[in-house]
């Protein structure tokens, strides 16, 4: 049985392996251009809140590229075109994560600006992603990826910190979209 720390720490080799640009391997992929999000349809938060509950059923069925679009524009979209904003509050303006989308024809990094998911490796790493025996077979894994790097202003111990706050907060926005269209029981 793994400890809770030797968990974190291959979760987190993993999340290392889908920052490392790997040009050799993405060359036979090619960048998907996502379809513009939905702003219309779904249910009200509130509505969705009441309806909001845990399930240990999953399906393998891929999502479709207008689930996909909506679940990353929901969860770190450009929400405001003249300034670059987006749809989750983000750490002193200070653009410290990105959102890898691992499927089992390879990893993608979410580029918001163009609203397109670029080629990083043709390699199906989704069952690395997490502890779970579902994870393996999920249609579709969000990999968070923070840089410390992008921190230039504080030290490296509040780095983990602001970090991890920046990731609930996506997690949590990415957490609405899914809810609203209820894809996890369609």
């Amino acid at each position: 049985m793994l400890t809770r720390h030797e968990a974190t720490a291959g979760i987190l080799a993993t999340a290392a392996l889908a920052a490392t640009p790997s040009a050799a391997s993405a060359q036979d992929l090619k960048p998907i251009e996502l379809p513009p999000p939905r702003d219309d349809g779904g249910k009200a938060l509130t509505a969705t809140l009441k309806l909001r509950r845990s399930t240990r059923e999953y399906s393998d069925r891929p999502l479709s590229a207008q689930t996909l679009s909506d679940l990353l524009w929901t969860a770190f979209g450009v929400n405001r075109l003249a300034s670059g904003d987006r749809t989750a509050p983000y750490w002193r303006h200070v653009m410290v994560m990105d959102i890898y989308v691992a499927t089992a024809d390879g990893v993608w990094l979410y580029e918001p600006q163009g609203h397109t998911l670029l080629p990083h490796s043709k390699d199906d790493i989704r069952a690395q992603t997490g502890l779970q025996d579902f994870v393996g077979t999920a249609p579709l894994n969000l990999i968070y990826v923070a840089h410390g790097e992008r921190m230039t202003d504080i030290s490296v111990e509040e780095r983990r910190l602001y970090a991890s706050v920046d990731e609930e907060r996506w997690t949590a926005q990415s957490l609405v979209e899914p809810c609203s269209f209820q894809i996890s029981s369609s």
